[in-house]
């Protein structure tokens, strides 16, 4: 069992949104708080969000990550032969 003191503010709306929703005080703070804790216990992960993208379009070469000053080099190369 828990006790909270809430603000004036927030004990008067809860006290008019519990007439209009007929349910009681404790109720409402029960389904807010389990509302709030499902909202941040089931957010994914960023890896979750993007696993399906994740190597889905591989370029097929596997040094990139070592060789990539050459491959920008060699990039800017050819396109200063395309504009001259």
């Amino acid at each position: 069992m828990y006790s909270l003191r809430l603000p004036k503010n927030l004990e008067h709306e809860l006290e008019k949104m519990a007439k209009i929703e007929s349910k009681s005080k404790a109720q409402i703070i029960k389904d807010a708080l389990g509302n709030y804790l499902a909202a941040k216990t089931s957010k994914p992960t960023a890896y979750e969000l993007g696993k399906e993208y994740i190597g889905k379009y591989a370029s097929g070469q596997s040094d990139r990550s070592t060789s990539y000053k050459t491959i920008i080099a060699d990039k800017i190369k050819a396109k200063h032969r395309k504009s001259q």
